[in-house]
């Protein structure tokens, strides 16, 4: 089934930090710090979301996920 609706391939540093809950001036720090991989039009920038799902799972945690119980 095809569907109408666009998904959107790059999120605005704002769009970005609403989804990761910070501050965008947080998100922009990680984008001039090369640590969050961004595409610079003109004078704006965009972060791919796929490229944004594999930096999220690149991170560390600071408090590893337990496994499951029984495990």
């Amino acid at each position: 089934m095809v569907t109408n609706k666009l998904e959107k391939m790059a999120l605005s540093p704002e769009e970005t930090a609403q989804v990761l809950g910070l501050h965008v001036n947080s998100v922009r720090a990680l984008i001039h710090n090369g640590k969050l991989p961004a595409i610079k039009l003109g004078r704006k920038y965009l972060i791919s979301v796929i490229e944004l799902r594999k930096w999220l799972g690149s991170q560390s945690y600071i408090n590893p996920p337990s496994a499951p119980a029984g495990r």
